[in-house]
């Protein structure tokens, strides 16, 4: 006869090894869900984040303002210390602006929308550049450059044909140029005549830029009109 004692033993270890496994396999699945909640959460911690750093670098900008309008008062030889930090994002100074952008998913402002706080200007998409260049009139953003060439002006046309209108096109992505001909027909004649090119409105950090090209023939006038908008990596060509 076995000894019963044996028998008890051997069945309170198997509940114990029981009772053990059950806890790692909770352990296990809690640490899996706490994983997943983490990832599907994560785009939204961040953009609560950069919204966080919107409003605390809106604020520094608009103290900055202030500031800067209290030294022009002050007279000769007036300073200020003003710290500045910048949690993300870039900051430049240039063309007698202090300017800071930032990249983000965050639903701050509406597409191609501006507000207006005295010296301080917050734009979205406002990455367009239009100046003028030598013989071109330049628009540019982050992702590409276009080159029209000046021909005539408004009160001295030239002669224009157009694909003579583009002289390059620069995608700073790739660092490549494209470099050729860009054609414009109507009902397939390519547009030429008399006319000029310039730019509708310069200036830097807008939402978009444009350069029109006015051509006048015995068909009539048309104008071409090239749109490059922020944050877009094309341009836009109207024909009227």
């Amino acid at each position: 006869m076995k000894p019963k004692g044996i028998k008890m033993l051997a069945k309170v270890k198997v509940k114990k090894a029981q009772i053990w496994v059950s806890a790692v396999l909770y352990v296990l699945m809690t640490t899996i869900l706490m994983v997943v909640v983490l990832e599907a959460g994560v785009p939204l911690l961040n953009d609560m984040k950069d919204k966080s750093i919107f409003v605390q670098t809106k604020d520094n900008f608009v103290s900055l303002s202030q500031h800067i309008e209290e030294v022009s008062s002050s007279g000769p030889g007036s300073q200020r210390l003003v710290p500045i930090e910048i949690k993300k994002g870039y900051l430049s100074i240039g063309n007698e602006k202090v300017k800071w952008s930032m990249d983000t998913t965050a639903d701050i402002l509406a597409p191609m929308s501006k507000i207006s706080l005295g010296n301080v200007k917050i734009s979205s998409d406002a990455d367009v550049d239009a100046y003028e260049s030598g013989n071109y009139y330049i628009l540019e953003n982050f992702y590409m450059l276009a080159a029209f060439n000046k021909i005539g002006n408004s009160t001295a046309y030239g002669d224009i044909i157009s694909n003579n209108i583009i002289g390059y096109l620069q995608f700073k992505g790739t660092g490549g140029t494209a470099n050729g001909t860009f054609d414009f027909s109507v009902n397939g004649v390519p547009i030429s005549g008399t006319g000029y090119t310039g730019l509708v409105d310069a200036g830097y950090d807008k939402a978009s830029g444009s350069v029109i090209a006015l051509v006048n023939n015995t068909e009539g006038n048309y104008t071409i009109i090239f749109s490059l908008k922020g944050d877009t990596d094309f341009m836009l060509v109207n024909v009227e």
